[in-house]
């Protein structure tokens, strides 16, 4: 028999378990359940009572004039805590022809010396991003939030090369955009 899952997300723990047809997962906060959602899979009940916390919590759109002021907040509030390399990696994205680019060409604007290092900052800077300013994300199949989607999307929906993410485009959302020239952080 599998073990229980337990996640950390939003300020409460997720245990998520195997169950008779499906799974269940319990959001616990200070020590009390206070969701209990089924799903057809461990996977699956875990992203139910994250849609349950975020429907509780009245996570925003990332996108509109709602999303602009949002994200120009959540961006001023991690800004100290940002690494040179993740700045670099947005300015360099901003600047990118329709603020596409791939990790490897993040990566090497930041000075990193592959896209892994990349991924690594632009996913946590995604994640920092997202516990300021909490948005509906994709979830991998591990039960993982992708934290990069806070961040940019893919215009391709698949990678345009191969199946390495170094080649995986992503487009940097408009909010985001609007919250760097908002906070001065790229020329208009």
């Amino acid at each position: 028999m599998s073990q229980d899952q337990t996640h950390e997300y939003r300020g409460y723990r997720l245990v998520a378990k195997p169950a008779e047809n499906g799974a269940k997962c319990w959001a616990w906060r200070d020590g009390v359940p206070v969701h209990k959602l089924t799903g057809c899979d461990v996977p699956d009940a875990i992203q139910m009572a994250r849609k349950e916390i975020d429907s509780a919590l009245g996570v925003a759109a990332r996108e509109g004039e709602a999303g602009d002021k949002a994200y120009t907040r959540a961006l001023e509030a991690i800004l100290p805590e940002l690494s040179t390399g993740q700045l670099k990696m947005l300015q360099a994205h901003y600047r990118a022809p329709e603020h596409i680019m791939t990790a490897t060409e993040l990566a090497k604007a930041a000075g990193y010396s592959n896209y892994s290092g990349a991924n690594l900052q632009y996913g946590n800077l995604g994640k920092a991003l997202h516990e300021h300013h909490p948005v509906d994300l994709p979830v991998r199949r591990n039960g993982t939030l992708i934290y990069t989607c806070a961040l940019a999307d893919s215009p391709d929906l698949a990678p345009t090369a191969t199946e390495d993410d170094s080649h995986w485009r992503w487009r940097m959302l408009p909010s985001l955009a609007f919250a760097l020239r908002a906070l001065g952080l790229v020329e208009q």
